[in-house]
């Protein structure tokens, strides 16, 4: 890996994604904007191109998008290490609301009334990933063939979408980034500076053993409480590794296994909990933490959202260490100048389908405008925009009828 001009701390990088998992309402886009925003824009971790190019790869590969990037952005800034610490950090803030709140919910029946806030953060967040992928595109579309492959992602993924869509978009802009931007010269891939080396990846295969290893040995009739979590772990995992596309994806299979299949919650619980993942922080799917909660208290919480989220993520990180070394070949490189509008025309897509829900109001009118101007005319941190919206759209149904 190609280490970054700046290599901060773990103790940085975790304070880093602690603010953003603590702000980036509103799922996988948003925490990609927040992430762009504050690790790209302000402290020059990285590089927008490297964003990209996690999107890219957690398009293609199964799981939750939003963890599977900030895997991907934590190895590139420092390695293994700094990927465990952002998954980890990133998750933190949303797993702890969620488990209140399922207390909340499992003990009094009902959910926190959050819908005058969730309506002040959606248009923010709308509002902020358009900024994201105008910026982007005054970056890095600098050709003709580099608007074509924008122009012709964004209505398939607006009319069609999906995980098949999805793949089929960024192989034909890899193929057509092949044809178009290809240069003559040429790059031993097998030399040693540009092989993969498997040693600093033998700790995270480790890892991934000892997740396995325990269900192995596990009598099924004794240990009931160990048995449940195990159950828990592999469940979510197995869900995880075998779906594609992302939360919006995922919600319909967890329903039928969960639900239907293992009858863990009632239909109005799932409904609940799903809607309880959205209106907290960080990845839709943290709503995992609410069905391991129902199951087997704090402990079911924290292995269901270790099942859902850790072994997609580790394999996210596998392939980041190879896609690495293979994009110095000019060939991959090449492919990724392709790919990249994709993704930009992956980013306006993805305002268009959240914003053909946003139910029309004062506090749409107020916030969508404001925020849209904060983000792309002042340098104010998206960290700070989101929850001043979310306080306005607490406060602007009250002003209302003064």
């Amino acid at each position: 890996m190609a280490e970054t001009p700046q290599r901060p701390s773990l103790a940085a990088i975790f304070w880093e994604f602690l603010r953003i998992g603590a702000t980036a309402f509103g799922g996988f886009m948003a925490l990609v904007a927040v992430i762009r925003d504050r690790l790209v824009r302000q402290k020059g971790w990285l590089a927008d191109e490297e964003v990209l190019d996690g999107v890219s790869l957690g398009g293609i590969l199964p799981g939750p998008l939003a963890v599977n990037v900030t895997a991907f952005v934590g190895y590139r800034i420092r390695g293994i290490s700094g990927a465990l610490v952002a998954m980890a950090a990133v998750l933190l803030p949303a797993f702890l609301l969620v488990l209140g709140l399922s207390w909340v919910y499992f003990t009094w029946g009902d959910l926190p009334a959050m819908e005058s806030v969730f309506a002040g953060i959606m248009p923010a967040i709308i509002a902020i990933i358009f900024s994201v992928a105008w910026k982007l595109a005054k970056t890095h579309l600098k050709s003709i063939p580099h608007y074509l492959i924008m122009l012709a992602a964004l209505p398939l993924l607006i009319l069609v979408g999906g995980f098949y869509m999805t793949a089929a978009i960024i192989m034909v802009s890899g193929i057509l980034g092949r044809i178009f931007f290809q240069e003559g010269e040429k790059m031993e891939v097998n030399s040693p500076e540009n092989q993969l080396s498997l040693k600093k990846f033998l700790p995270l295969l480790g890892l991934m053993l000892l997740m396995v290893l325990p269900a192995l040995f596990l009598d099924p009739g004794s240990h009931r409480g160990l048995r449940q979590l195990v159950d828990l772990f592999f469940t979510f995992s197995g869900i995880s590794l075998t779906l594609f596309g992302g939360g919006y994806v995922i919600i319909p299979a967890l329903q039928q296994i969960v639900v239907s299949e293992l009858s863990w919650l009632s239909a109005r619980e799932f409904a609940d909990g799903i809607a309880l993942g959205q209106v907290t922080p960080g990845p839709i799917l943290i709503s995992a933490a609410f069905i391991g909660f129902k199951q087997a208290g704090i402990l079911g919480a924290l292995t269901a959202t270790l099942g859902m989220f850790v072994p997609p993520a580790l394999l996210m990180i596998l392939a980041s260490g190879m896609l690495q070394s293979l994009k110095k070949h000019p060939g991959v490189q090449a492919a990724f100048r392709g790919i990249r509008p994709a993704v930009i025309g992956m980013i306006f897509a993805a305002v268009w389908i959240m914003g053909k829900d946003l139910e029309p109001g004062l506090t749409t009118f107020i916030v969508l405008p404001l925020a849209l101007g904060l983000s792309l005319f002042t340098r104010l941190n998206v960290i700070w925009i989101i929850p001043g919206a979310g306080l306005l759209g607490f406060l602007i149904p009250y002003i209302a009828t003064l």
